[in-house]
């Protein structure tokens, strides 16, 4: 049990850096190309996490390509949804890991097998120590065979500008549950991509509403809160700069030279 706890929080840390990365363009569609910075502080009360962490980051971003650079830690986030993949670049020891969606799909599913297997046979205090690990929310998320999870968008009617930019507050809901806040600006004509990406990789089983399909814009402010029984993880970013231009396809590739290490996801 103790075991599957740690891969639990293994992949609550690596969702937790895909939504760090997508955030900021999760309704992201064809009309944008270009970069923005942006400042992100990222809090936690769960073991083995830091309490608190402000770093700096830059995005660059066309059609299908993401790629988030942490000025901070000097380590990048290469999102390639032509090629279902994920690369992590270090560039203090020149190395790279390399995790399809297929493997993040797969790896989930292993987990899950794994617990519910385990689960058959623990204490009843063992049973509660993981359900209130999980909190309701992922439990439905993760937990399940077939979750009935809606994504639903709920606007307030609150506007503010940000950078110049007239945006409006807008939740995204998972059963009604607020998950992630953001304010967001309809300069440029955009839709719901990467919704559908956390779909294919199995972390958002459920269906868009309607609304969640319509919306359009990009969060200039965003935070995002995950509830995990046992403590919260928060993430709130803050648009500082965003620029249209056109980026270099050689923006989104693996560095010459670079090692390539093991993820520690599951492989074929």
């Amino acid at each position: 049990m103790k075991k599957q706890l740690i891969q639990f929080s293994a992949y609550l840390f690596l969702m937790v850096l895909i939504l760090g990365c997508f955030n900021t363009i999760i309704f992201a569609q064809n009309k944008f190309e270009g970069y923005w910075e942006q400042t992100t502080v990222r809090k936690s009360n769960m073991p083995m996490q830091p309490k608190e962490v402000t770093e700096k980051e830059k995005t660059f971003y066309k059609p299908g390509k993401v790629k988030t650079m942490n000025l901070t830690t000097e380590k990048e986030t290469i999102i390639r949804l032509d090629k279902e993949l994920m690369w992590t670049i270090d560039h203090n020891d020149k190395s790279y890991t390399e995790v399809t969606f297929a493997q993040m799909q797969e790896g989930m599913q292993k987990m899950q097998s794994a617990m519910k297997e385990e689960m058959k046979d623990v204490s009843p205090e063992d049973r509660k120590m993981m359900e209130k690990f999980m909190g309701k929310k992922l439990g439905k998320m993760f937990g399940s065979d077939e979750p009935s999870l809606e994504i639903a968008v709920k606007r307030t009617g609150e506007t503010k500008k940000i950078l110049g930019y007239e945006c409006e507050q807008v939740f995204l809901n998972l059963n009604d549950e607020p998950m992630m806040e953001m304010w967001i600006t309809d300069k440029y004509n955009l839709g719901n991509d990467f919704l559908e990406v956390y779909q294919k990789i199995g972390w958002m089983k459920g269906k868009l509403s309607e609304d969640a399909e319509k919306i359009q814009g990009i969060p200039l402010t965003n935070k995002i809160t995950i509830d995990m029984g046992m403590g919260k993880m928060e993430s709130e970013s803050q648009v500082t700069k965003l620029v249209k231009t056109s980026v270099s396809d050689n923006e989104f590739e693996v560095p010459k030279g670079y090692k390539k290490k093991s993820s520690g996801m599951p492989s074929k």
